[in-house]
């Protein structure tokens, strides 16, 4: 019996075998890895520099519209774990 993934698409099911699966498993394994690179405390210690400084408390009047923006773009790259899109805001 062959094994086989089902991946849930939004119309349907997708079945894939063989070479599908090593290759989603091996793209899944590469993912892993770069977030392997970053270190964690960085991390932590980069998105509250950001989260201080860009904070829309922080800011003067007329100014809490752009930063709440970027406090919402510092947070999703702070869950994605994506340091580079952090550094990006320095």
């Amino acid at each position: 019996m062959k094994k086989s993934i089902i991946f849930r698409i939004a119309a349907g099911a997708v079945i894939l075998t063989g070479a599908a699966v090593v290759a989603a498993i091996n793209r899944k394994k590469k993912s892993d890895s770069q977030l392997a690179l970053s270190n964690p405390e960085e991390l932590k210690n980069l998105y509250h520099s950001l989260a201080h400084k860009y904070h829309p408390d922080q800011s003067k009047p007329g100014e809490e519209k752009i930063r709440d923006d970027i406090m919402k773009k510092v947070n999703r790259a702070y869950q994605e774990k994506d340091i580079e899109k952090l550094r990006a805001f320095l």
